[in-house]
Formats: C-alpha cells, sequence, structure tokens
C-alpha cells in the first residue's frame, strides 16, 4: 500500500533542495515549505505533518527555534535535519540527519525510516538499514 507521506520543508530553498523536492513528489510525498520563521509561524495549528525536514539554509539560531517550534506545535511529526553537523542541536529537538548535498535515493531512505518507526509505509516500505 503506498501512502503520501506529507512533509514540511523549513528554510530557504536552493537549487539542491528543489531537486529534492521534485524527487520526493515523485515518490508519492506531498511538500509544502515554509522558507522563513514568519511563514513557519503562520501555517495552521490544524495541518498535519508526517516529516519536517529543517534545511541547511537555516541558521543556527533559525535551525533551533524551528525545531523547538516543531515539536510543540506537532509533536507527533518526526523531524530530519539537513545540516553537516547538528552539533549546536539538542538530540531531543531532533530525530535523524542527513549531510547537504546526499543523494536524493538516501534522502527518501532517511525519511523510510523515520516513518518505519511509525509503522507506516511508503512505496517500497522501510528501508533494510533501518
Amino acid at each position: 500500500m503506498t501512502l503520501t507521506l506529507r512533509i514540511l520543508s523549513i528554510g530557504s530553498s536552493d537549487p539542491i533542495h528543489s531537486a529534492y523536492d521534485s524527487f520526493l513528489k515523485h515518490h508519492h510525498c506531498d511538500i509544502s515549505a515554509a522558507t522563513t520563521l514568519p511563514e513557519l509561524y503562520a501555517v495552521p495549528m490544524s495541518a498535519s505533518w508526517d516529516i519536517a525536514v529543517l534545511l541547511s539554509t537555516l541558521s543556527r539560531k533559525d535551525l533551533h527555534e524551528s525545531a523547538y517550534f516543531v515539536r510543540r506545535r506537532w509533536p507527533s511529526a518526526r523531524i530530519l535535519v539537513i545540516r553537516a553537523d547538528a552539533q549546536s542541536l539538542d538530540d531531543a529537538l531532533y530525530d535523524d540527519r542527513v549531510a547537504p548535498g546526499v543523494h536524493p535515493e538516501v534522502l527518501l531512505a532517511a525519511i523510510q525510516c523515520l516513518v518505519g518507526n511509525r509503522q507506516r509505509t511508503i512505496v517500497q516500505g522501510p528501508s533494510p538499514g533501518c
């Protein structure tokens, strides 16, 4: 069974992130974006997200603020950080991290792993490396 995943992308997009979005849309993901903190704060509380992806374009301060906000507003959403290091971010504020520029299939596998941990199935099911 194929389920559509609802993904909230947070941060300014760049060509790599745009390519990720296209790849994920092709793999049954519904992606919405909040490019700034005010846009994130304006997303309705009633919205439902499976995954929040924090982009590498966020400053350290905005990364922390975004992760904290998502944890408070949508506690069931998993948080995936795209960043070379997340050392400045408390482990409780995110679920997994991938490096910027990672191959889109690796990004999809990380998302599948996070969703698989919530007993959901996406396209081919959770990746075996989880």
